[in-house]
């Protein structure tokens, strides 16, 4: 009597402790380094597309043959035979090695579909498989839940057959490693990372939201639209120069659905300080990081710049044709190794005036200028003589800061009328 009550006790306890879910701890997806960029890429075969096939994501063959682009549109990149995909072929075949190394896996039958629902696990299917129909992936509400599908041989879906996704499953997160050829029929919906060692033939208006990845075989494409999924990074333009003095801006644009490396989420930020400035595009496929755009502040402190000594012109009026000619003298600046200005040349023809007075100003951004005033005194001599007059300006101490200014100055030298 005393054991009855004590069982009857047990059961009654064991009842009231609350159920611990003891599922499978999922494995982490495989690591695609390089390839990840990539939405339909061969080892060792050629790469063919016929059709008005459009893959988002780069494209590539190890061994060259990439045929078909165009008619075909790739937003993305295309490798054929490069340094890229070079480095990209041990990366697939090291993700196809670690997803066919994974034990431990559910042991499912080789039919897939027919609406049938499966949860995040390690499918293994023994023998080549078929998916018929509908087959819904149920994340059970878990965005990083994954689903990975090992299948012992050839692979291939019907016509008008899918791969549904619920309750937040996402296909960046399906992987599936096929033992042989991959078929994908004519007008099917295919979801998931392909990662085969045969060929892949991705049939007459068949779509796949994934990759298409395969270690030993050729792929060819026949009016499909394929994505990898991954955001598309953002093409950073500036609006003028990216180096300017302290109190200058410059307007960087191109930002697509991102966020600035400063936190702003706007197409266009106002930059006024000096950094690198790009924008990260995320989604639940992986992160692309845009170009970066560097600018430059530079102090604004004005050079120190010296007005030039009086001058005199000499020439012979005897010797010369009446005044009825003009003589102009151009100046111009240049700021390496500093500023300094060109020697005015004044050409033998007296002015009438003996003494011309000239003035100008020089302005270095805001509130930072100089007048000078210049007397050209006029002699007459024989015979007739061309003076070089001296440089307008010393040299500052520092020509970096001035480049901030923008547009050289200009320096007006009145006429010699000849009356």
């Amino acid at each position: 009597m005393k054991i009855s009550n004590f069982i009857l006790f047990t059961v009654i306890v064991l009842c009231l402790i609350p159920k611990i879910n003891f599922a499978q701890v999922q494995p982490p997806p495989p690591f695609l380094g390089s390839a990840e960029s990539f939405a339909v890429f061969t080892t060792v075969g050629a790469l063919t597309n016929d059709g008005a096939t459009a893959v988002t994501g780069d494209v590539g063959s190890a061994v060259g043959g990439v045929i078909g682009f165009p008619p075909g549109v790739v937003i993305g990149s295309i490798h054929d035979a490069d340094g890229t995909s070079a480095a990209v072929a041990p990366e697939v075949c090291t993700a196809y090695g670690y997803l066919d190394g994974i034990l431990g896996g559910t042991t499912i039958g080789i039919t897939l579909g027919s609406g049938q629902i499966l949860t995040p696990d390690v499918y293994t299917l023994g023998s080549a498989s078929t998916l018929n129909g509908s087959l819904i992936l149920n994340a059970e509400g878990d965005p990083e839940a994954i689903f990975i599908f090992q299948i012992d041989g050839a692979f291939a879906t019907t016509v008008g057959s899918s791969v549904v996704l619920i309750n937040g499953a996402s296909y960046c997160n399906v992987y599936w490693q096929i033992n042989g050829a991959v078929t994908l029929a004519e007008g099917s919906v295919f979801q998931g990372t392909i990662l085969a060692s045969g060929a892949i033939h991705v049939l007459e208006a068949a779509a796949l939201q994934g990759r298409a990845l395969t270690c030993a075989g050729a792929i060819d494409l026949h009016n499909n639209i394929i994505t990898n999924g991954l955001p598309i990074a953002s093409t950073i333009t500036a609006n003028g120069p990216t180096t300017f003095c302290a109190g200058g801006s410059v307007t960087l644009s191109g930002n697509m659905d991102g966020i600035w490396n400063t936190g702003e989420v706007s197409e266009s930020i106002i930059v006024t300080t000096t950094g690198d400035f790009f924008v990260t595009n995320t989604n639940g496929c992986g992160i692309k990081i845009s170009n970066s755009i560097m600018v430059t502040t530079n102090a604004a402190e004005p050079p120190s710049i010296s007005c030039p000594s009086d001058i005199t012109i000499e020439c012979d009026e005897s010797t010369l044709p009446a005044r009825t000619g003009m003589a102009t003298a151009p100046v111009s600046c240049t700021l390496t190794p500093a500023i300094s200005f060109m020697d005015v040349v004044v050409p033998g023809i007296c002015p009438q005036e003996s003494t011309i007075t000239r003035t100008w100003t020089a302005t270095y951004g805001p509130g930072n200028s100089v007048t000078c005033t210049q007397v050209i005194q006029v002699e007459d001599t024989t015979p007739p003589v061309i003076t070089i007059v001296n440089p307008l300006l010393a040299a500052p101490g520092d020509t970096t800061c001035v480049q901030c200014y923008g547009q050289d100055p200009q320096w007006n030298i009145p006429s010699f009328n000849s009356g």
